[in-house]
Formats: structure tokens, sequence, C-alpha cells
């Protein structure tokens, strides 16, 4: 059931609406929110959480949390009430790193993934979780390509993350694996999962 709740936090009036199964998660973001300064927690604040990162917005006597609308053409910029969609993008991802058995890094949804030209469209990906010199990045490139391989020189663009939740979910779902991490997907299944140490943890 969705429903609208209020809390408190220094003396401030916090709203948010969830479905009831994931108002738990709550405690965490509260958690974040509470490691800021009292006079820092302002109009717009970006709070990361996860994958997510959600805003707070100031209204009447209160503060509201909003959640990226991931239905709008950008969700960098479109936000909504209902955090539940958020959540359960932070329940696959979180599923999938605990089925793995490792610890996995968040990657927020502001940031971008370096796409492949064709490669959301293609039957076989690869996803790699590539180390940059200030953190990581995600790559997305076809299987195979061109037959003459000194002649194929991909073209790239990027796009930030939260806009693969709207259409490639399958892409959004994994983006909690750690660095160097690899996942194999033929359409839109994951296939493999490959360790930074080259193993195979899935199948």
């Amino acid at each position: 059931m969705l429903k609208r709740y209020l809390r408190e936090l220094y003396g401030e009036k916090y709203t948010y609406v969830c479905e009831e199964m994931f108002e738990g998660i709550m405690d965490a973001i509260f958690g974040i929110i509470s490691n800021n300064d009292y006079d820092k927690i302002t109009d717009g604040m970006p709070i990361y959480a996860g994958f997510t990162v959600y805003k707070l917005n100031r209204y009447d006597d209160m503060y509201e949390i909003l959640a990226p609308d991931f239905s709008d053409n950008d969700p960098t910029t479109a936000f909504k009430t209902d955090l539940t969609e958020s959540f359960l993008v932070e329940y696959r991802q979180a599923a999938l790193v605990s089925g793995l058995g490792i610890t996995g890094k968040p990657f927020y949804s502001t940031e971008n993934v370096l796409i492949e030209e064709g490669a959301l469209e293609a039957d076989e990906v690869i996803m790699t979780r590539v180390p940059t010199v200030d953190g990581s990045r995600w790559q997305i490139v076809k299987v195979g390509g061109s037959d003459d391989a000194l002649s194929y020189l991909p073209d790239f663009y990027e796009i930030p993350a939260c806009r693969l939740v709207k259409n490639y979910s399958w892409a959004a779902d994994v983006l909690a694996l750690p660095d160097n991490y690899s996942v194999r997907f033929r359409k839109g299944e994951i296939k493999k999962i490959y360790s930074d140490s080259k193993k195979k943890l899935y199948g």
C-alpha cells in the first residue's frame, strides 16, 4: 500500500511517499541526512543513497524527499514524490551482490555510463566497471563487431545511469558490482558474471 509518512530530525519535519513494505529503507536515508550539520541541510540538497540521488524539497514548514522520475527523458532534473521505484532498483542491485556473496560498490544514478553505438539494441553485450583516475565508470560494448578487427573503431556516447532504468533495467540492475567486474548479457538476460580476477561467478 502506498502511504505518506512524516518523521522529525533536528526539530525539522520530513515527509515522503513509498510502498509500506519499503518504509524501513528510510532509516538508512535519514542516517545519511543526519550526518550533515543542521545548517547544511537546505532546500534542493542532494542525498546520495546507494544508486539513487534523492533531493530535498522545502515547502511550508517541512522538507519533502523526492526521487528521480525514471520515466522522464531526463531523470537528472525530473523528480517525483513516490520513492518506490528507486527502492526497487536498490533492492534488485542489493539482491544481485548478496547472491554472489560480495560487497557492492555504489554507482550513482547521475554518473555517466559509456556506451558503444548500437550496444543497447544488440543481442549480446558486455558491461565492465573500469577504474578511472577519480573513481570508476561502467562501459557497455557489443559482443563481436566488424570481421575486420583492425578497421573496427566503435563510436561511443555517454548517458547518466538513471536513463538506463526506463528502457534497459537489465543494465541498471548490475551497477552496484565492484570495479573490474564484468557481465555478459544476451537479450537482456545475464549469462555470465566475472570477478575482478576474471573468475566466473555465475553462468
